[in-house]
């Protein structure tokens, strides 16, 4: 650097032009490290404008590049960034100007600059250098890409299904299916194409709510993000503890009760399971009514050190298990309406197998919809990687289109073909299956496997989630301290246990979240971030669209009150 000969006034727009260096620098990304030091930095870039500051790209130092978009967007951060420049300005002027400085009495590091005042990002070199290009890996086939996404929605909303779609009735339940599905494809193609629209990446939704919508909406979204999460840990929760049950019972009415192994494979029944074998043996009642405690804690001594672990990477491995039952229970269920002979349907309201064309329940149905089909909020992530992003929405419409083939398989191979009366069908449709049923038996301990190895990745991810919320405003930085992660798992579990214990209705609470949280994640957040995008690139929707976007809002906000009128 050049010593400041006249007086340093501050207020002067001249400044000392560092000296060029003879050869183009090296990548920043190669320069930081662990050792870095201020005799190190690069000299500054002074922009001509301090209204952009800290907004370049690699490879683009020209303000005038930049679109009048990311100006709208980043508007705050630049005022933050500009304050950050001064600062470094103000430092500047008393490094250079300082007589120990001119008189080299003392080492250069008086005044300089800390690295902590001042981003490493600022620092940049004055001669142009090319962009950086980073090479792409890891893209995956459109095949790969709607495998991912039918997977990713296939859960257990597959087992309160038949019962959801009893609540509609015969061709409610199929129409509404058929709604469901046009208007989720509708809004999760908006979040594909606000990015575009606005020409900026993201990570995930949340982020793209908070660039267009503010802290408020990025917040919200969040919390709805975590009503999801937390009410799936519920019902695997609930699911566990059924499925360990049922298979506990099992194992005891073969081995200490010499009970046969059920192998007819049409047998159903309709009162809780639990009470179905009603034994003479007072032995079996004695220990049904202690595996009501024995149970969760076996459940708590099991998992609750596993969710305190720090990372839960290792149960991605079991991943497959999830696809491997959504096959399996697809199976078993073609093999039990063979059984039953797969049609037991009458109009007549005086038969046992009446069946109503069209319920004023159909709420649940749709509230059950809404979480089976919501997959908003990792559509960026998952299509990030496309290799062929011009068929994103194509893809996203065919895995859709399986999805919902899915759905209805399953609710109306069950429904029609189920050989009692239809109110019967349970919440759970594993519930309409004894203990002993030797099939049953199997699909308990597969989706056993599943869930147990699901349970902890949804609790570590409700925990990352609650902790953002609490992060230093300041620094960024999300502190896991040990004492928090075990009461936020602590809160988890209890709730987890309660309701398995007075209210094991999964149905009821997969709606309830799947409404709540769709209200917000499918239809609110994707379509105003679509209308303020269309807004900041200048081309405002027509009022006939405008129209038809907050009718959609209406019937989201709909969706979650009519909640609170269906009768069980």
């Amino acid at each position: 650097m050049q010593e400041s000969s006249e007086n340093s006034d501050p207020n002067k727009s001249e400044e000392i032009e560092p000296e060029l260096p003879t050869t183009i620098p090296q990548p920043l990304s190669l320069k930081i490290s662990s050792k870095f030091s201020n005799d190190s930095r690069l000299p500054y870039y002074y922009p001509p404008s301090t209204d952009n500051i800290g907004q370049y790209e690699y490879g683009t130092f020209d303000p005038d590049e930049m679109s009048e978009i990311e100006n709208k967007l980043n508007c705050s951060m630049r005022q933050d960034q500009s304050s950050i420049y001064q600062r470094y300005r103000y430092y500047n002027r008393l490094f250079n100007s300082s007589e120990n400085f001119r008189s080299k009495s003392c080492p250069e590091a008086i005044l300089r600059i800390p690295n902590h005042v001042i981003p490493w990002y600022f620092i940049l070199p004055k001669v142009s250098v090319p962009a950086f290009e980073i090479e792409e890996k890891g893209k995956q086939s459109s095949i790969v890409t709607i495998f991912a996404i039918w997977n990713m929605m296939m859960g257990t909303s597959l087992l309160c299904l038949p019962w959801a779609y009893h609540q509609a009735g015969l061709i409610g339940g199929c129409l509404l299916t058929l709604l469901m599905t046009a208007i989720c494809f509708f809004t999760a193609s908006l979040v594909i194409r606000v990015p575009q629209i606005i020409s900026v990446e993201i990570e995930e939704f949340t982020d793209l709510c908070s660039m267009l919508l503010g802290n408020v909406a990025h917040k919200i979204s969040q919390i709805s993000s975590m009503s999801i999460l937390a009410g799936g840990a519920i019902v695997y929760w609930v699911l566990m503890s059924n499925f360990l049950r049922h298979i506990i019972s099992f194992v005891y009415q073969v081995e200490f009760l010499n009970m046969t192994i059920g192998l007819n494979s049409s047998s159903v029944v309709c009162n809780t399971i639990t009470n179905v074998s009603e034994l003479t043996d007072t032995r079996y009642n004695h220990f049904m009514n202690e595996l009501d405690w024995i149970v969760p804690v076996a459940l708590v001594v099991v998992i609750g050190p596993i969710t305190c672990l720090p990372s839960v990477s290792f149960f991605l491995r079991f991943n497959i298990i999830g696809t491997l039952s959504v096959f399996y229970l697809l199976a078993f269920s073609t093999f039990k309406a063979y059984n039953w002979s797969f049609f037991h349907l009458s109009l007549d309201p005086k038969s046992i197998y009446y069946v109503p064309l069209f319920d004023w329940n159909f709420p649940a149905y749709t509230g059950v919809l809404s979480l089976a089909m919501f997959i908003h909020n990792c559509l960026t992530t998952l299509m990030k990687t496309q290799k062929n992003p011009q068929h994103n929405q194509r893809d996203l419409a065919i895995a859709y289109v399986l999805v919902s083939s899915t759905y209805l398989f399953i609710s109306t191979v069950i429904y029609i073909s189920f050989p009692l009366d239809k109110n019967c069908i349970k919440d759970n449709f594993l519930d309409n299956f004894e203990s002993n049923d030797l099939f049953a038996f199997i699909t308990r301990l597969f989706l056993l496997l599943q869930v147990f190895s699901l349970f902890p990745l949804l609790v570590y991810m409700v925990r990352i989630q609650v902790l953002q919320l609490f992060r230093d405003p300041i620094t960024g930085e999300i502190s896991y301290r040990l004492i928090r992660i075990i009461l936020l798992n602590m809160f988890l579990l209890l709730a987890g246990c309660l309701f398995a214990a007075f209210y094991p209705q999964i149905g009821t609470i997969i709606r309830y979240c799947g409404s709540f949280s769709g209200m917000i994640l499918i239809f609110v957040l994707p379509i105003m971030t679509f209308i303020k995008a269309r807004i900041l690139n200048e081309r405002p929707l027509g009022k006939p669209a405008l129209a038809f976007l907050f009718f959609l809002i209406g019937l989201g906000i709909a969706n979650f009150i009519a909640q609170f009128f269906v009768h069980n």
